[in-house]
């Protein structure tokens, strides 16, 4: 059931930005086709859309709105200097759309039940036919041609449905041609893509990876191919008849290939190799190798200007590089950019003296900070890899300096504050950790919980030196949220919230279940049907008194009513009560309870737009502060001693932190 959100803003100082990393995965950069005027570029990555209006010199998040993260394509509309539109699709979250410049955004459609959308090309007579395609990993092409109302396959023909890229001729309306490149060739459409057929390349098992067609392509027939083990290929009759391009190129990888915007006159284009970023000045002639920026290129944007071009190329995990296009040093452009994939935001119980603040990531491991978040230095020592997803620290930290760290490479930990760690060893091995938890007395007791991949849950006794799996009746569900009673000294009480796997990111189900008896009995304690996609449990300190907890699915924060029971699935459950934090239904991807909330009744939500407050157990809730909102938050923490600091912190999606003094008790 939902309730009736406030709308009022809390009364108190703005959110400050504090610091974060700069960089991260840009997987597509495109430039307004209007740029001469209005020198804008896009960016796609790892953490929504950034725009730059200064030629890429520096960038700002344009992410209001429900975007989601891993952005993998964007394109402005043909016609942008009029409508001021752009196209982003992202691997998990389907077609996103926005009509004023980038700045905000509303969803098109949902493609998250079917394989991840990989490209999108956007009619040029898009004002008058509304033609938009759309390239997924495994489902092949979906067409609309009413501006994304609704959507139908287009693969007659299409051998090879694992798309790589999409490109539309400058002449569509007139001649409807396209292409497609697949992982085992190039295919072409001369009829708007209601059927496909292969191009013989010249060559056996060609891999296309990456497109490049003429603005001028109805007068110069010109297209190129990036390919993953040939060089480039070029066609100079649309695509009948190909020609290898690879003097001073070789027969490279290439990842991503792109013209000059004034190619039609300068013949230039440049392509991304694991080798360095090459360039040609004479349509694919001869190529010259301008070296390498920090990691390997995902995305090119060739950038005019008065002191001539310039190459942008957007990397692997640092962000945007920029080199003149005669040659030079590779320069950092990411003033601004924060595309990073934190995924995990930690004070330090003894934050009072020491001020540190620790983070995990998919792309550097642990980060931590000394100065309350301004400057972050990586601590990697010892971890086998930098994928690290969840992190938890002793509650005795400031006596210890212990914490884990945990993902796909298995359980570390480190007793220095993170400087060195060592690898624990688990029962079972190649098994994903989801969850992990200290024990409110790990000083005394020692114990840790994990949740893996398999629906596997682990307990420790011991600080990890050794490990037994629990028996538990929850069956193949993922583990995503573990967590001990305050009182689990006395009470012994382990909860888990877990997932019933669906089709792509979607999960058909949540449930909660609780033990007493480390697994011997378990009981279920709240269960909700239906699609989603988030889920995040919290347990306050009050618990062991009045049982207080809450579950956040989706854009819900469910507690349980107080000596309430209901007969559910053959069970007596608790009868739980579910509250949207705000108007616009946004999803809740972090929960942090009041170190005191027995007398304060204040948990805060971090959601995708902003974080909200409740001051009464989550009956309502209300948005906090001025400068967060329409940002994707993806962790919210509060001070240990936020009773009497007020502190709060937050993550925003791509690693930006933030600092909040909550003057309203």
């Amino acid at each position: 059931m939902r309730g009736r959100t406030a709308t009022e803003v809390v009364k108190s100082n703005k959110w400050s930005f504090v610091g974060g990393r700069r960089g991260g995965a840009v997987s597509s950069l495109a430039l307004s086709p209007a740029f001469d005027e209005d020198r804008t570029i896009f960016a796609a990555t790892a953490a929504g859309i950034y725009r730059s209006l200064d030629g890429g010199h520096t960038w700002a998040a344009g992410n209001e709105g429900r975007v989601h993260p891993l952005v993998v394509s964007v394109v402005p509309s043909p016609s942008y200097a009029r409508d001021r539109t752009v196209f982003a699709a992202a691997q998990e979250g389907g077609l996103m759309r926005s009509t004023d410049g980038g700045q905000s955004w509303e969803p098109v459609s949902d493609w998250s039940r079917v394989s991840p959308v990989m490209t999108v090309a956007v009619s040029p007579n898009y004002a008058a036919d509304g033609t938009i395609f759309v390239g997924s990993e495994a489902d092949g092409v979906f067409r609309t041609t009413d501006r994304g109302r609704s959507w139908s396959p287009t693969n007659f023909g299409l051998l090879d449905l694992a798309v790589m890229a999409l490109v539309l001729s400058p002449e569509f309306g007139r001649d409807g041609t396209a292409f497609v490149a697949t992982t085992s060739g190039l295919y072409r459409s001369r009829n708007g893509g209601r059927a496909w057929r292969e191009v013989d390349l010249g060559l056996e098992e060609v891999s296309a990876q990456a497109l490049a067609i003429s603005p001028e392509f109805g007068v110069d027939r010109t297209i190129f191919v990036g390919t993953e083990t040939d060089g480039v290929l070029c066609s100079l009759d649309g695509g009948t008849t190909w020609d290898p391009m690879n003097e001073g190129l070789g027969n490279l990888c290439v990842n991503a290939l792109v013209l000059s915007p004034a190619y039609a006159s300068d013949q230039s284009l440049a392509a991304a190799t694991p080798d360095g970023v090459y360039v040609s000045r004479n349509g694919g002639q001869t190529w010259e190798n301008l070296g390498s920026p920090p990691e390997i290129a995902l995305s090119l944007a060739i950038v005019p200007s008065s002191e001539g071009n310039k190459v942008l190329a957007g990397t692997v995990a640092e962000g945007i590089y920029a080199v003149d296009m005669a040659g030079g040093e590779w320069e950092e452009a990411n003033e601004g950019l924060y595309a990073r994939w934190l995924l995990s935001l930690s004070v330090s119980p003894n934050y009072a003296e020491d001020k540190r603040l620790f983070c995990t990531s998919l792309e550097t491991g642990v980060l931590r900070s000394d100065d309350a978040g301004e400057t972050w230095e990586v601590v990697n020592e010892g971890l086998t890899s930098p994928q690290m997803s969840v992190l938890a620290l002793s509650p005795n930290y400031g006596r210890d300096q212990t914490l884990y760290t945990a993902g796909p490479a298995g359980l570390f930990y480190s007793t220095d504050s993170g400087a060195n760690w060592k690898e624990l060893a688990l029962p079972v091995q190649g098994m994903e950790i989801h969850s992990l938890a200290l024990s409110p007395n790990f000083a005394q007791d020692g114990t840790l919980a994990l949740g893996l991949a398999g629906s596997k849950l682990l307990l420790s006794n011991d600080r990890g030196a050794t490990f037994r799996e629990l028996p538990h009746s929850f069956g193949q569900t993922k583990i995503q949220s573990v967590a001990f009673s305050p009182g689990y000294a006395t009470d012994h009480t382990l909860m888990v919230a877990t997932q019933r796997p669906g089709k792509g990111s979607w999960s058909e189900g949540v449930a909660v279940y609780c033990t007493t008896d480390e697994g011997a009995n378990w009981e279920c304690i709240m269960s909700r049907n239906g699609y989603n996609r988030w889920l995040c449990l919290a347990v306050p300190s009050s618990y062991p008194v009045d049982g207080s907890m809450f579950v956040a699915v989706d854009d819900q924060v469910y507690r349980p009513l107080p000596q309430s029971r209901q007969v559910k699935r053959g069970e007596r459950q608790a009868l739980w009560v579910g509250r949207g934090v705000s108007r616009q239904r946004a999803n809740v991807v972090s929960l942090a309870v009041s170190p005191a909330f027995s007398y304060d009744r204040s948990l805060f939500a971090g959601t995708s737009d902003g974080v909200f407050k409740s001051t009464d157990g989550g009956s309502t809730w209300v948005p906090v502060g001025d400068g967060l909102s329409n940002r994707s938050i993806v962790a919210v923490a509060l001070s240990p001693n936020y009773p009497s600091d007020r502190t709060v912190f937050a993550a925003s999606l791509g690693g930006a932190i933030w600092r909040y003094h909550d003057d309203k008790a």
